[in-house]
């Protein structure tokens, strides 16, 4: 059962290398899907996609081909040993998208 998904993106002063070998290495910007624990959990969402949805915008100094690289985790919930301990399993998915920008 997915718990919610969350996208990071490298805060500005930072850059993620396009083979994501600096990826534990800098620090990120949260973008949590419609559902996880913010204020937007008052509003009516769907909860099954609410928790599969994220939402941010992102501003490029050049118009043309840029990237959205970032990640993309998905918590989910399990139980784990004889004492029943609540642990998450995170799932990273690596985000290196082309895009086209215009003015």
């Amino acid at each position: 059962m997915i718990i919610f998904l969350t996208y990071l993106r490298p805060k500005k002063e930072f850059e993620l290398k396009e083979d994501f070998s600096n990826y534990k290495e800098i620090e990120y910007d949260t973008f949590p899907s419609l559902i996880s624990g913010s204020s937007n959990e008052k509003r009516n969402y769907n909860e099954y996609w609410a928790k599969r949805i994220v939402t941010y915008g992102e501003y490029f100094k050049n118009s043309g081909d840029n990237f959205i690289r970032g990640i993309l985790v998905e918590r989910k919930d399990s139980i784990y040993g004889n004492n029943n301990e609540f642990k998450y399993k995170d799932r990273y998915l690596f985000v290196n998208k082309k895009i086209s920008v215009r003015d």
